[in-house]
C-alpha cells in the first residue's frame, strides 16, 4: 500500500526496513529465536481461543475479529520463520491442526477487516480474514 502513503510515511517506512535487516543481521540467532518463541506464543493463544468456542460457544462470534487479525500475524510470522528455515516441523503440525478447527468454526463470507486491506489479503491465502463465525 506504499502508493497510498505520503513521502514522508514512505521514507519512514524504509527506514523502519533498513533497521530492521540491520537488527536482522546483529541478532540472528537471538531474533530466529524470537520468531520461534512469538510463534509458540500466538499458537497456544489460538488454541485456547479454539477450546473456548468449542466448550462455551458464547462471545467466539463477537471476539473473531481480533482473533482473525492474530491468525494474520501468526501467518506473517510463519512466513518470516520459513524464510530464516526457523518453522519447524512441530510449529508446522500445530498450525494446521489448529488451522483445521479454525476452518470448521468458519462461515464463509466478506472480508472482514478494512477494505483497503483486502488486496494485500488474498481469499486464498487468508482465508480466515473472509469469515465469520456463527453467534
Amino acid at each position: 500500500l506504499s502508493d497510498q502513503l505520503t513521502a514522508e510515511q514512505q521514507n519512514i517506512v524504509q527506514d523502519a526496513a533498513i533497521n530492521l535487516e540491520a537488527e536482522r543481521a546483529e541478532w540472528g540467532v537471538h531474533y530466529e529465536g524470537k520468531l520461534q518463541q512469538e510463534l509458540d506464543a500466538r499458537l497456544n493463544a489460538l488454541a485456547r481461543f479454539l477450546e473456548e468456542c468449542r466448550d462455551a460457544h458464547a462471545g467466539c462470534a463477537a471476539s473473531y475479529p481480533i482473533e482473525a487479525e492474530k491468525r494474520t500475524i501468526i501467518e506473517h510470522l510463519r512466513r518470516e520463520a520459513a524464510e530464516f528455515e526457523v518453522f519447524t516441523p512441530e510449529l508446522e503440525a500445530r498450525l494446521r491442526q489448529l488451522d483445521n478447527l479454525l476452518r470448521r468454526l468458519l462461515t464463509d463470507g466478506p472480508f472482514i477487516s478494512d477494505p483497503i486491506l483486502q488486496d494485500v489479503y488474498p481469499r486464498d491465502e487468508f482465508w480466515w480474514l473472509y469469515g465469520h463465525v456463527a453467534g
